[in-house]
């Protein structure tokens, strides 16, 4: 420094110095001294020094010197998060002579309210000087109302019941009331430790007042469901945004970009009421700080599971069953599919927490249940959850059947005791066989044997009509060879479908028997069936589908079904259709061992692979399988 001040004194010029008494020479460096002080000295200013709970405030920070380096921050941390920060510097030159300022500008947001200190900021050898700033309480999240402030922008949040049961409901809001623009804003999720927490439905925009206040209102609704009885802490969203400030004494955005606010004069022609919370026409010099705005925490005492409660534990606002039928009203027939719907709508509950429905079955009656269908809708602050199960009951023989009551358990919550919703248990008598089938089969299976005598005086009818359609004409004289090319084609076509069908599914020729005729069509199906009951018995699926899928070649040669669902929708027999509709679901899982019943399987497939007699003077085999049953399972 001496040596600097030695550097200005050597340009004065001696006769000046020497006109100076010794005390005017130390004032003159005291004064230097001083300037030089100054001039590295680290300035802090705020913007505001009163603001509300979860609004936002300015600390600039200057040094008129340049400086090497970055102010310590550290100290802000005990009372203060910092939101963002930026830094710039200014050069001015003023009559030859140049000056560099460096600037910080941070956005603090208070982590409490009281009489705050913002604490000295040391940069280098320099220290800023302390800063006092008053943090008000914010009605909105301290009571769940707006208060009387006139904040302009609030978070109020609610939670019913005050005592939920463990799993059970509770409906939880979240109130977003503005008067001003929101820019930028976010809203985070509510914290409610070891509970699941679930958005209801979509957010609900309206018009509120407080206090004589209009706001702008979004709403969004959650449902928490907590998991363990005892206190439950649920921590308040937070509002993060931007939004636009008035002039606090400082020079507006529109006064730095114009050098004086052009609508200032507009604003006195409007009588200021236009611009009164928009400091900024439209937005475009708008000048707006970040606020970050949490909702209040809320705690609820979550009650145990009852002593004594039966079955499930399903808390829950209202239950219901529902059944339909198909057709309406139900006729049941030996063999004959009836659908049963059953829905399950609950009030209260998420579908991950809802019953299995498995209504119990009575004997001489199957169940082919389709896949529950599960359908949840938001409605005021609760989830409505309907649960819907298929089934095909197919009865096995005729007479009465008494589908048994269905009951489900569960806690009404409202009424805080327990109720039982049921289904009441339904007689219902059953018919015999259609005509033409025998009251022992339990298949319902339609007669066929008309049908299929029918078929050739039907099939000779119409070649003799098609054969008359079909007579050649006058052709032009190419029409030979195309034809010679396209019987030539048929026949190698015909070649390649007989060295096929002497070959197994898989290309592997068939294995015939000793001596020189093969197997006649009769034999393969006794094979067929004899490899199905082999299956059936020793308990392997895998076998069962392949003795299947064989016998449907011989079946249907020109097209046989390709797996057990294609030949499902070729089988007439209601209940063979459900037992290889389960054999082929059995083997989709990869664990049909577990879950297929064989032996009651084999007496149902049984009746589709049964076969006539010959007649003693034919000598030929039966053009289709008898689809007669012999006898029913179980009588």
């Amino acid at each position: 420094m001496l040596n600097r001040y030695h550097h200005v004194f050597s340009g004065m010029h001696t006769a000046v110095l020497g006109g100076l008494k010794p005390a005017q020479i130390l004032i003159l460096l005291a004064w230097l001294s001083c300037s030089q002080a100054l001039a590295g000295t680290l300035e802090a200013q705020i913007d505001r020094t009163r603001i509300t709970q979860g609004e936002t405030v300015t600390l600039q920070l200057s040094v008129s010197d340049d400086i090497q380096g970055n102010p310590d921050l550290s100290p802000l941390d005990k009372d203060f998060d910092i939101l963002s920060r930026s830094e710039g510097s200014r050069f001015n030159i003023i009559n030859g002579h140049s000056s560099a300022t460096r600037e910080w500008q941070l956005v603090l947001l208070p982590k409490h309210e009281g009489d705050l200190t913002i604490p000295a900021v040391r940069l280098g050898g320099m220290e800023s000087q302390p800063l006092q700033l008053k943090v008000m309480p914010a009605a909105a999240t301290q009571s769940g109302a707006a208060g009387t402030t006139g904040q302009p922008v609030l978070v109020e949040v609610e939670a019913e019941p005050e005592h939920p049961y463990v799993q059970g409901e509770v409906a939880y809001r979240v109130r977003i009331l503005s008067r001003v623009p929101l820019n930028e804003a976010s809203l985070g999720e509510p914290q409610a430790g070891d509970a699941i927490v679930e958005q209801a439905g979509e957010d609900n925009h309206y018009t509120t007042q407080r206090n004589g206040t209009t706001y702008q209102v979004i709403e969004r609704r959650y449902v928490i469901f907590p998991q363990h009885s005892g206190t439950l802490r649920i921590n308040g969203p937070t509002l993060a945004a931007a939004v636009p400030v008035r002039n606090s004494g400082r020079r507006s955005l529109r006064e730095r970009f114009f050098g004086k606010d052009p609508f200032k004069d507009m604003e006195k022609f409007f009588g200021g009421a236009p611009f009164a919370d928009f400091p900024d026409i439209g937005g475009l010099f708008t000048e707006t700080r970040p606020v970050r705005i949490r909702g209040r925490d809320i705690t609820l005492n979550v009650l145990p599971q009852p002593a004594g409660v039966q079955g499930q534990w399903l808390p829950a606002k209202s239950l219901s069953l529902a059944e339909a039928w198909s057709p309406d009203p139900p006729v049941f027939r030996v063999g004959e599919p009836v659908t049963r719907t059953i829905a399950l709508i609950v009030d209260g509950l998420s579908a991950a927490q809802l019953p299995d429905l498995a209504p119990p079955l009575p004997s001489g009656m199957k169940a082919y249940p389709d896949q529950p269908q599960n359908e949840t809708r938001a409605e005021a602050d609760s989830l409505i959850t309907t649960r819907t199960l298929k089934t095909a009951l197919i009865p096995t023989a005729p007479g009465s059947v008494t589908l048994p009551e269905f009951r489900i358990h569960w806690w009404d919550t409202e009424a805080q005791q327990p109720r039982v919703a049921t289904l009441p248990a339904r007689t219902f008598q059953v018919l015999p066989p259609r005509a033409g089938t025998s009251a022992a089969t339990a298949t319902g299976a339609p007669a066929t044997a008309g049908a299929n005598a029918a078929a050739p005086a039907a099939a000779s009818t119409s070649s003799h009509t098609d054969m008359q359609a079909l007579q050649p004409k006058p052709q032009p004289a190419y029409w030979p060879g195309i034809a010679a090319a396209v019987t030539a084609g048929w026949l190698v076509t015909l070649v390649l479908w007989r060295i096929s069908s002497t070959r197994g599914r898989n290309g592997i020729p068939r294995p015939a028997p000793a001596g020189d005729a093969a197997p006649s069509r009769r034999q393969q199906l006794g094979q067929c069936r004899t490899r199905l009951k082999n299956a059936c018995h020793s308990n392997d699926p895998r076998a069962a589908k392949a003795a299947l899928l064989d016998w449907a070649v011989l079946q249907w040669p020109a097209a046989p079904p390709r797996d057990l669902s294609a030949l499902a929708g070729r089988i007439s027999n209601a209940a063979a259709r459900g037992e290889i509709i389960a054999l082929d679901r059995l083997l989709y899982a990869g664990d049909a061992q577990q879950g297929w019943d064989s032996h009651a399987a084999w007496p149902v497939l049984e009746q589709v692979l049964v076969q006539k007699a010959p007649t003693a003077d034919s000598g030929t085999d039966e053009p289709l399988p008898d689809l007669y049953p012999r006898h029913v399972p179980g009588t």
